[in-house]
């Protein structure tokens, strides 16, 4: 099993990016989310216990306007005799405004991304639950899009937020005509392949897979985990080099 220190140096030495390699739509700007005082940034492995309310979501600097964040996991299975993978959406709030003032969240300083208005999710929040059979750990991915003043953008979310199964983030995002200005992920592994693990966290807790190449997709739910398992592998390594020393 990992060491918390040396899986803190795997985390550490990998390129940071808000989406994981080769997910679209993208983005590399910083969207802040926490489950109460546990923060979910960057891949880290969040107990499910701790998913049953919406996170808290914000950014490091006061935005303007209205927003509205996605929810989606990449990684619901197939046909056992299929590799590749669709797109759950787990939620789609809009009407999403900065607070005036910061607040520490998770030992962050953020706006907080709240919702004045009490405007209904068009996808109301639900809770990370992936399944007992491969893949038993899953990606969920949150992107923050300017809806400011776009009547247009909110009526295609509100549409895309109807049909939660055969979701696609990026058709979505398209379609609405948005940039992805914000971005997070997290992981979530199955209550009970964990526990029959003893209860460990392999490498997936640095958000790329589960260090070997069986099968994770990383690109929209549709390829296999490749070179990323390969560079998680070869950080993990020289993380325990490190820690021998």
């Amino acid at each position: 099993m990992l060491s918390s220190y040396i899986l803190a140096l795997a985390v550490a030495g990998s390129v940071h990016a808000a989406t994981p390699n080769a997910f679209e739509p993208a983005s590399s700007g910083d969207l802040i989310v926490a489950f109460g005082s546990q923060l979910a940034t960057n891949g880290v492995n969040i107990p499910r216990a701790n998913t049953a309310k919406a996170p808290t979501i914000g950014t490091s600097q006061k935005l303007f306007g209205t927003y509205a964040v996605i929810l989606a996991d990449p990684d619901i299975p197939g046909a056992p005799t299929d590799s590749k993978t669709g797109q759950f959406l787990h939620w789609i709030q809009a009407g999403l405004e900065s607070s005036s003032t910061s607040t520490t969240v998770a030992g962050q300083t953020i706006f907080e991304l709240q919702n004045p208005s009490n405007a209904s999710a068009f996808a109301p929040y639900v809770q990370p639950s992936p399944p007992n059979r491969a893949l038993t750990t899953h990606r969920y991915i949150e992107l923050l899009v300017n809806t400011t003043g776009d009547s247009a953008a909110l009526k295609t979310l509100m549409t895309a937020g109807a049909t939660r199964t055969n979701f696609s983030a990026l058709a979505v995002v398209n379609a609405a005509g948005k940039e992805v200005l914000f971005a997070n992920w997290f992981n979530v592994t199955n209550e009970d392949a964990l526990a029959a693990a003893g209860g460990s966290v392999n490498a997936t807790a640095t958000g790329s897979g589960n260090g070997t190449s069986s099968g994770l997709p990383i690109n929209n739910g549709a390829d296999t985990f490749g070179k990323s398992g390969v560079m998680i592998a070869g950080l993990v390594a020289f993380a325990a080099a490190v820690a021998s020393l």
